[in-house]
């Protein structure tokens, strides 16, 4: 870490090992809002130029970085992992190697979404991708987002 931190301040860090600086100071000093934003606009004008397991860690790191504001700031923060989650799916950096996405991923996606109102969208989102999840998974998964989508919007009317 200090090496990385000594190449910083030169200016000699490649592209890669910026953004993962960048994501640790965020993790690490808590939320800015301008540093989030500059980070998550790096990551998608370099989502070409990373490996994948690059694009998938650092995605997954905005990602939590967003869920742990909406965790600390409140719920009316989730339309960012909600458009966060979008641009994963816009820019291929939220499935796996074989072009799957997680059951918990999935899931998760859905919850936000209804959580936010969205409930079209989550809807939407169940048909449009659930072919993309492993066959092994793929009907508790869908059962799993529906029942927690419309058990969301029963409780949010009450």
């Amino acid at each position: 870490m200090e090496e990385i931190n000594k190449q910083a301040e030169k200016g000699n860090l490649a592209f890669p090992g910026a953004l993962y600086l960048q994501m640790i100071d965020l993790l690490r000093s808590g939320f800015n809002t301008e540093a989030y934003k500059e980070a998550k606009e790096l990551f998608f004008q370099g989502v070409p130029n990373l490996a994948y397991k690059d694009r998938r860690v650092l995605f997954q790191s905005l990602i939590n970085i967003a869920v742990r504001v909406a965790n600390e700031k409140g719920a009316s923060h989730l339309r960012e992992t909600w458009d966060l989650y979008n641009q994963g799916l816009e820019y291929q950096v939220i499935f796996n190697e074989k072009g799957e996405l997680g059951d918990t991923t999935f899931t998760n996606i859905i919850v936000n979404g209804a959580f936010i109102q969205e409930f079209d969208q989550a809807a939407q989102f169940i048909l449009d991708y659930e072919s993309r999840l492993a066959p092994n998974i793929r009907d508790n998964a869908v059962a799993l987002g529906k029942a927690f989508c419309d058990t969301i919007r029963v409780n949010l009317r009450k």
